[in-house]
């Protein structure tokens, strides 16, 4: 049976620790991501059209679930990386020197771990699970404002690899990119 507050209670008046609040603080919530709010809206949208644009390819998992295959388009997708500029290339070598770290459940607890990636994983592989990752972290969460994070500078470096990832593999995938941008 779930505890009585009393009827003036709400979900939002209550911390995990049991302690009692006001409404959450959205504002400060927002402050503490000022800065960074045109970088998270480039990414959002970005990933958000990549993804449509990887179901319009056909890049689902399975007919009947709408869902992108990532995994499929990491085997498959175009990786001239001889092309890459050097944007991409520092992209490349971030998330190598300081990969994202996946969220888990441990101890009664969310925490980090490293990604574990199989031995027949390809580098163009990897960056993909990295890209998807962050935004996982991201949408579900685990990196945001006022929550504790080892070193919370990473988060916008993670975010703008990732967009200059996606455009990268866009430049390089035609029909994701005449996808992405409504040429199809």
């Amino acid at each position: 049976m779930a505890p009585s507050f009393g009827r003036n209670i709400s979900c939002f008046s209550i911390l995990r620790t049991g302690g009692f609040v006001g409404k959450p603080d959205i504002e400060k919530i927002m402050a503490e991501i000022e800065g960074h709010g045109d970088l998270l809206l480039r990414f959002f949208v970005v990933f958000s059209r990549f993804e449509y644009a990887l179901k319009k390819t056909n890049y689902w998992l399975f007919p009947g679930k709408v869902q992108p295959d990532w995994d499929r388009f990491g085997r498959e997708f175009s990786f001239p990386v001889e092309l890459a500029d050097n944007s991409v290339l520092k992209a490349i070598e971030y998330f190598k020197e300081q990969p994202p770290k996946k969220q888990v459940y441990r101890n009664n607890g969310l925490d980090f771990d490293d990604i574990v990636f199989s031995a027949k994983d390809t580098d163009k592989e990897k960056l993909v699970k990295y890209v998807k990752t962050v935004r996982n972290n991201l949408f579900h969460g685990g990196k945001y404002p006022l929550i504790y994070q080892e070193d919370p500078s990473r988060n916008p470096k993670l975010i703008e690899a990732c967009v200059t990832l996606l455009l990268f593999f866009l430049e390089h995938n035609k029909s994701v990119c005449d996808e992405f941008v409504g040429l199809d």
